[in-house]
């Protein structure tokens, strides 16, 4: 059962969808290269991970703080989706999903 708390139906309705939408994205645009993540060796995806985590936080990193530009945002949400999206191939990968 989903516990629901005031930010709920904020994230279910507008935040999650818009960063499903993301991932899906960068998925299709790296589709020729992790495709069959099923027979891909588990801890190979669990250092991508870690990889395009440390994208993360160099795109935080150059992110101007007082008013960051829409590309710096972007590049950040991308990042994310890509760890999100290894952080998916893992969970299937041993079908957990």
């Amino acid at each position: 059962m989903i516990k629901r708390n005031k930010h709920y139906e904020q994230y279910q309705y507008y935040i999650v969808p818009r960063f499903s939408d993301i991932m899906i994205n960068q998925l299709a645009k790296h589709s020729d290269r992790e495709d069959n993540w099923k027979d891909t060796n588990t801890y190979w995806l669990i250092n991508r991970a870690k990889e395009e985590l440390r994208e993360v936080e160099d795109a935080v990193s150059k992110i101007t703080m007082l008013c960051p530009s829409k590309k710096e945002r972007d590049r950040v949400a991308r990042e994310c989706a890509d760890v999100s999206n290894f952080m998916m191939m893992i969970a299937d990968s041993i079908d957990a999903i």
